[in-house]
């Protein structure tokens, strides 16, 4: 064997060496979660550690022996990457702790400095994670009734280092209350957890923007396949679609009165809409252009307003969570069961100038349907839970 081969067998020891300890990290609390995962296969990334040795040291961990790194500069790193995977849910595990300090002994760190090593490279990723992060994304504000040619001018002369979701003021009014846009155009810098990083506004240079992001020492996303743990828009508009036929189908029959599709369209995809931004599902990466679209077709079909469709959705989600929490917060049989009369108007398509408590003295329809849009609801929100569990 010659020298150059055995200094590779060497280095690729060393790597399966440390992947074993990333794998203990991020199997510490007996699960690998989604975002372990992902940060895992970033580190593993930027050592240049084949996927092949992930499966050998998950199956067989004691085969692989431990080879210390040949510097302390190395044995740091190598700390550095296993406390980033510690931190990268959030939380910090008493026993990710512990393998990491057990670890940095191997790695012959002195035992009374590590505690203080380790709680510094905490800081010191905290503050750069907001920052290097694979799902960095710029928010385009704009108005599409002005003049918006001068800044796509400008974009078009310097193309930005990072994706660009390009956000129409008119019709998605949520993201301009949550970044509290007054100023258009406006570019908002965000990370994977939405939190603003920077934001520039007025007409601006990709220059400028780039400039910022090379100085932030921020690296440009790659487009390779990463493990998706979020919606997508053909999925939202297959599984709403899904549900609204399910409920046509199985929904009782009523006297004198036919289900508006439309309307549990809608409200199929809000049950989808809430539960995603609830619990991190529905997020920017999400591509919910061509599933919005489904949702104001669904407005423009039940009659014109005066509103956009963004403000008669918006307007629909009012009442559904309104409906909603009636519904769940009442303790039927003990007391009055809630009904959700307004859900009723809406998904029967009777004329609210006319609908009384009593819709045309037939109490019946009403207790039906809401008994039905209980068990209905619990269906739905079963099977998302199943698919996409809640998120620490």
């Amino acid at each position: 064997m010659s020298f150059f081969d055995l200094f590779k067998f060497r280095e690729e020891r060393e790597k399966l060496s440390h992947l074993k300890n990333l794998v203990a990290v991020a199997f510490a609390d007996g699960k690998l979660e989604e975002n372990e995962m992902a940060a895992l296969a970033a580190v593993m990334d930027s050592r240049g550690i084949s996927p092949e040795y992930l499966e050998r040291c998950i199956n067989n961990p004691k085969g692989i022996k431990a080879v210390k790194p040949k510097s302390p500069e190395q044995s740091l790193e190598y700390l550095k990457d296993m406390v980033f995977l510690m931190i990268c849910d959030g939380n910090i595990n008493e026993r990710e702790m512990s393998i990491c300090k057990h670890t940095a002994i191997s790695l012959n760190f002195e035992p009374e400095e590590i505690d203080d090593l380790i709680f510094e490279i905490i800081s010191d990723l905290k503050e750069r994670m907001e920052y290097k992060n694979y799902s960095l994304q710029i928010l385009y504000f704009y108005m599409r009734s002005k003049m918006s040619d001068d800044q796509d001018a400008l974009l078009e002369q310097t193309p930005l280092k990072f994706p660009v979701k390009r956000i129409d003021l008119e019709t998605d009014v949520d993201l301009q209350f949550k970044y509290n846009i007054r100023v258009w155009p406006t570019f908002v810098l965000i990370n994977s957890n939405g939190k603003e990083l920077h934001r520039w506004q007025g007409l601006t240079k990709g220059s400028i923007i780039n400039d910022y992001i090379e100085n932030k020492n921020i690296r440009t996303p790659r487009n390779d396949n990463k493990i998706q743990s979020y919606y997508s828009s053909e999925e939202m508009i297959r599984t709403t679609s899904r549900w609204t036929d399910e409920f046509l189908k199985s929904a009782p029959k009523l006297t004198a009165i036919t289900y508006d599709r439309n309307e549990v369209y809608m409200f199929c995809g809000w049950i989808i809409l809430e539960y995603g931004y609830k619990y991190g599902y529905f997020i920017h990466q999400t591509e919910k252009d061509k599933f919005l679209e489904t949702i104001f077709q669904a407005v423009r079909n039940t009659g014109k307003y005066d509103q956009t469709d963004m403000e008669q959705f918006l307007f629909r989600v009012e009442q559904y969570k309104s409906q909603i929490m009636g519904m769940l917060k009442c303790d039927y049989p003990r007391t009055k069961m809630f009904f959700p009369r307004t859900l009723y108007a809406r998904f029967v398509h009777i004329d609210f100038n006319h609908y009384h408590s009593s819709p045309f003295g037939d109490e019946d329809n009403l207790i039906t349907f809401t008994e039905y849009l209980g068990k209905f609801w619990n269906m739905v929100n079963r099977e998302l839970m199943q698919k996409y569990p809640p998120k620490r």
